[in-house]
C-alpha cells in the first residue's frame, strides 16, 4: 500500500473527529452569544417601578417607567415572588384587550395586577429579537411591593 493513501477506517475517523469537533465548536459558539446578548445588550433598561397601590381582594397594583432599547418581538413577562413561586401578572394596560410589543423608547408601563399575597417580587421580560433564541431580561429582582 502507497504511504499516501489512507486507509479507509482512519478517513472516516478524521472526517468523524472533524464534524464532532466542529459541531462542539458551533454550540459553545451559540451557547457563548446567547449568555452575552443577556448581559450585554438587554432588550428593556432602567426598568422601575414607581407605584403600588391595593388592588381586588389581596392584589396588588404596580405601575412604574422603563426604556425599552431594542426593537425585538414581545413574547412574554415571567414573574417570581419571594419564595420563587410564579406569579401570575395581569396586564391592565392592554390595547384592546390585546398583549402587544412596545416601541424602543422610553415610556411609561401599568397598570399590572399581582394577584394574592406577594411583598416581593422579580420580573423577566422574554422577547424574540432574531430566529436563534429568544432573549431573556432581568427587568426587577426582588423589589419590595
Amino acid at each position: 500500500m502507497d504511504r499516501r493513501q489512507k486507509n479507509p477506517l482512519q478517513l472516516l475517523q478524521k472526517v468523524f473527529l472533524t464534524g464532532f469537533t466542529a459541531i462542539f465548536a458551533l454550540y459553545a459558539g451559540i451557547s457563548v452569544a446567547k449568555t452575552l446578548e443577556h448581559l450585554l445588550f438587554p432588550v428593556v433598561k432602567d426598568f422601575e417601578i414607581k407605584e403600588v397601590k391595593a388592588g381586588e381582594g389581596k392584589s396588588k397594583e404596580l405601575a412604574g417607567v422603563m426604556n425599552k432599547v431594542r426593537d425585538c418581538k414581545f413574547i412574554e413577562v415571567v414573574a417570581y415572588d419571594q419564595h420563587k413561586r410564579p406569579v401570575y401578572l395581569e396586564f391592565l394596560d392592554r390595547v384592546d384587550g390585546k398583549t402587544y410589543s412596545r416601541a424602543a423608547t422610553e415610556q411609561l408601563w401599568g397598570w399590572w395586577r399581582v394577584p394574592g399575597t406577594a411583598s416581593k417580587i422579580t420580573i423577566y421580560s422574554r422577547h424574540s429579537c432574531h430566529p436563534l433564541w429568544e432573549t431573556t431580561t432581568l427587568l426587577v429582582g426582588d423589589a419590595k411591593i
